[in-house]
Formats: structure tokens, C-alpha cells, sequence
């Protein structure tokens, strides 16, 4: 019996100012391998100041990152947006994929926040959701 997926949508601030290339880097291989050990997959999005994640996985190891992230001082403002069962994963490919602010995902988030600023606390759960399979378009899986 296969287990049952889960998407989980949060929001974040980030606690400091937004890390160097390289720090950025080692933290997305560290998450990457936990996440495949946990058979969580999703993608990041940052701009600099605020975090937008979609994980995918088993519910329990789900909740247990989200505990994670929600006491881990790099993030303030932790925000659940969404969470809801799953028949098929919108990132199967991805442990984290990692998409930072770039013009044509830029495009994608005006078109499903509606508003200028990159600010996914103040929007819909429903369009965020709507938005998690366009975050595919802009950007190739970063490996």
C-alpha cells in the first residue's frame, strides 16, 4: 500500500538579510538530501525577503518539517497557507528545486498574486494554489 500524498503551501519572512550564492547553496544540499530521505519533494521561492515553499510528500514527514521550519530562526512570520491531500506530485523531480526572483518568474507572480510586491502572505491560498504548477515554466529544476 503506497502511503498518501500531502501538499503542504507556507510563507516566511527571511530572519536576516538575504544569504550569499554559496550559503544559499550549501543549505539547498543539505535540505535536498534530508528531503529525499524523507521522500518530501517541492520547490523554493525567495526574493530576498520573503519565502514561498510547496512541499509534497508523506503527511507525517510533512508536519515534521513544517515544525522544523517554523522554529528554525532563519524564518519570522511563518505562515501556513495550505494544506491538502495530493493524487499526483506537481514536482516529482525535485527534492528543492530553488527559483530565485528572476523576470520571467517575476511574470508568474504578478499574474497569480495579483499585486507588484512578492508578498504571498497577503494573497489567497486559492491562487497560490492555482499558481504551483506555472512555477514549472519560468525556470529549469535547479539540480
Amino acid at each position: 500500500m503506497t502511503t498518501p500524498l500531502t501538499q503542504l503551501i507556507y510563507c516566511s519572512e527571511l530572519a536576516t538579510p538575504a544569504p550569499s550564492p554559496r550559503a544559499v547553496d550549501q543549505l539547498l544540499e543539505r535540505c535536498r538530501a534530508r528531503n529525499a530521505a524523507a521522500g518530501i519533494t517541492g520547490v523554493l521561492v525567495v526574493d530576498g525577503v520573503h519565502v514561498l515553499q510547496v512541499l509534497e510528500g508523506p503527511r507525517d514527514a510533512l508536519t515534521e518539517l513544517f515544525v522544523r521550519i517554523s522554529t528554525d530562526a532563519r524564518h519570522r512570520n511563518v505562515q501556513l497557507i495550505s494544506v491538502s491531500d495530493l493524487d499526483v506530485r506537481s514536482f516529482p523531480d525535485w527534492a528543492l528545486g530553488y527559483l530565485p526572483q528572476t523576470a520571467s518568474l517575476g511574470a508568474v507572480l504578478r499574474t497569480y498574486l495579483g499585486c507588484r510586491d512578492f508578498d504571498p502572505a497577503v494573497v489567497p491560498a486559492s491562487r497560490l494554489r492555482a499558481m504551483v504548477p506555472h512555477l514549472l515554466a519560468p525556470n529549469e529544476p535547479a539540480a
